[in-house]
């Protein structure tokens, strides 16, 4: 791996943990009655930092949305949403975004709430141009 691929991809790192280093309370809690619920979603096709990245813009185009957090090895996703922006538009927009999801069930959450860990950038396919991550280019030899 060259020096400039080296430092590409430690730079999307740092950003993606930068980007998804906000912590939530626990699944479906309020914040002290300021109106934001945390819900959490069993999320197909997440393979690094670069899918989480595009569900957070495309939710944060609808509005009342203040973050999320993802587990990438389990699959799951938890957004912090106002109160009234239903579990459902949120779904619809996940998907729409090329990620079908759903409501992640009580077993899915046994071993807690997503925590932003992953494998991350350059795993599980990234860099293949399928999550957005164009793919290392060749040396010239």
């Amino acid at each position: 791996m060259d020096k400039k691929m080296k430092f590409g991809l430690a730079a999307a790192a740092l950003a993606a943990l930068v980007v998804f280093s906000i912590s939530f309370v626990s699944a479906g809690a309020n914040d002290s009655g300021k109106g934001y619920t945390e819900t959490v979603f069993k999320v197909d096709n997440l393979s690094c930092g670069a899918c989480l990245a595009d569900i957070e813009s495309e939710l944060k185009q609808l509005g009342r949305i203040e973050g999320l957090t993802g587990d990438l090895g389990r699959g799951l996703v938890a957004v912090r949403h106002s109160d009234d922006f239903t579990p459902e538009r949120i779904m619809t927009a996940i998907t729409a975004a090329g990620y079908p999801s759903r409501l992640a069930t009580s077993e899915e959450l046994a071993a807690g709430p997503p925590s932003s860990r992953g494998s991350g950038c350059g795993s599980r396919g990234c860099g293949s141009g399928g999550c957005g991550v164009a793919p290392p280019a060749e040396p010239a030899g």
